[in-house]
């Protein structure tokens, strides 16, 4: 609900707003194991620090939220952060560094899971089958 209600306020341009929700949300994540969302929310913040040019707050949230995608098998989540990444980079004028992430992220991207399959798809698939 918290990061729904950031993601809102970030298309609004309510800059504080969103990223006072977002971090109300990640105060939650990791109490609850919700692991993705904790991704997902470290790279929003990361995208509002990028855009408020804090690009030191910016690489350190994606660099969190890059930690935990790759672990969950998030390869769209993890291109995402890596195509930031390399936006972050354009603006640091370091084009060798942007060209080399956005075709990291490209490559992430084309060698995701099957069309049809949510990235989580075969771990709540065999938690909810455990469970009976």
């Amino acid at each position: 609900m918290h990061k729904a209600l950031g993601d809102l306020a970030l298309r609004e341009v309510i800059w504080g707003g969103a990223a006072a929700l977002c971090r109300g949300a990640l105060a939650i994540y990791p109490d609850i194991g919700a692991r993705l969302g904790e991704a997902n929310v470290q790279k929003a913040l990361g995208d509002l620090a990028l855009r408020e040019a804090d690009l030191g707050e910016a690489r350190r949230r994606y660099a969190a939220a890059l930690a935990i995608y790759p672990d969950i098998g998030a390869r769209l989540g993890e291109a995402n952060v890596q195509k930031a990444l390399g936006d972050l980079a354009l603006r640091e004028d370091d084009l060798g560094e942007a060209r080399a992430l956005c075709r990291g992220a490209g490559d992430l991207s084309r060698h995701r899971r099957p069309a049809g399959r949510s990235e989580r798809a075969s771990g709540v698939g065999r938690s909810g089958a455990a469970r009976g």
